[in-house]
């Protein structure tokens, strides 16, 4: 929003409806796969431009496995923390795979 101003507030607590649907693994599973899709034909449509969009997301990539992974690990007899961690890993090998099946289906040669 051009001239107006931004508060941090670390404090601040936002509540917002979340559709029960997208409140399952079921969805985040799905939708962690068709990103992977979706990152490979950005990346096609793109390339020509001489510079990586998804540089963004893969420094947050890169950052969750090796800080927020590494400290889920510490405390992995936890429950939460190793079932967190099994979802992280799911979603990243999920992405993984929609990335090279988008890549595939969708990469150079294809119309």
């Amino acid at each position: 929003m051009p001239g107006g101003t931004i508060f941090y507030r670390p404090e601040a607590v936002v509540y917002h409806k979340v559709d029960f649907q997208r409140a399952t693994l079921k969805y985040v599973f799905n939708f962690s796969f068709r990103e992977g899709i979706t990152r490979a034909i950005v990346m096609k449509l793109t390339s020509q431009l001489g510079h990586n969009p998804l540089s963004v997301e893969n420094l947050f990539l890169r950052r969750l496995l090796s800080t927020s992974l590494l400290q889920k690990l510490k405390c992995f007899y936890k429950l939460a923390n190793f079932a967190q961690i099994g979802v992280i890993i799911v979603n990243v090998i999920l992405i993984g795979i929609g990335y090279f099946l988008g890549s595939w289906k969708y990469g150079s040669g294809s119309k």
